[in-house]
């Protein structure tokens, strides 16, 4: 695990004491760029194909940015900020969708699909050390719930120049899924992660043989519309919580 949560404790604090002004200023850090707004107008060639790709979706709820009067848009940028800085890998895509964000990942392997899955428990914690930082400097807390969906989809590979580039499409068989059982989640609160069936059924096997705990602490559940089905839990990293609690 790359985020140095000791380090980034300053760096989030200091973020927080800004976090109800009212102002547009960008936050120092990084800048998401969506790879989906190429024109492709201005495309040379292109060439499609399918991939297996990875999406997980943060949502933040509405109604509690909304109750404490964030400034919205400073606190979509922090998290991004904060999932970008513990990434250890390429993300293919990262923007801000609905109240919340979502990254996608390309993943052609189980071993690929099972980092993502592992990136959702290392955000989950990440999500609750800022929470706690919140309530130590007497701000207001916000709910967040994360989903995760592996799906195929055909991408279109863009050649302009010597530059090469990716067109991801967001009318793409089920993209909504990771949004759709993270909101679920919420509603019925379950765990703070779901994970689609499909990418569940890719990693069981890889990680309960990483710890056989897994197998207890991942339940499994139905969204009531439309009876998608996932799999839930409240995963965290155990060293990082162990400071978190300090810090509290």
């Amino acid at each position: 695990m790359s985020y140095d949560y000791t380090n980034r404790t300053v760096i989030i604090e200091k973020t927080l004491e800004t976090m109800f002004d009212q102002d547009n200023d960008k936050l120092d850090g990084m800048t998401p760029v969506l790879l989906s707004s190429l024109e492709t107008n201005d495309v040379s060639s292109n060439k499609q194909y399918y991939s297996w790709l990875s999406k997980i979706h943060i949502n933040v709820e509405e109604e509690t940015i909304s109750t404490n009067k964030f400034n919205k848009s400073k606190l979509l940028r922090m998290l991004i900020r904060e999932i970008h800085s513990a990434l250890d890998e390429p993300v293919e895509d990262i923007f801000i969708e609905s109240n919340g964000i979502s990254l996608i990942f390309f993943t052609p392997y189980i071993k690929d699909i099972t980092n993502i899955f592992n990136y959702t428990i290392l955000f989950n914690t990440i999500l609750k050390f800022i929470s706690s930082l919140m309530q130590k400097n007497q701000q207001p807390l916000f709910n967040y719930n994360i989903g995760m969906h592996t799906y195929v989809t055909n991408l279109t590979f863009i050649s302009k120049s010597k530059t090469r580039k990716l067109y991801i499409p967001y009318n793409i068989n089920d993209p909504d899924i990771a949004r759709l059982i993270a909101d679920d989640a919420h509603i019925k609160n379950l765990g703070k992660i779901a994970i689609s069936g499909k990418s569940y059924n890719y990693i069981k096997d890889s990680i309960i043989k990483t710890d056989e705990k897994f197998n207890s602490w991942i339940i499994k559940s139905y969204k009531e519309i439309g009876g998608v089905e996932y799999y839930y839990c409240n995963i965290i990293k155990s060293k990082f919580n162990n400071y978190i609690e300090k810090i509290q």
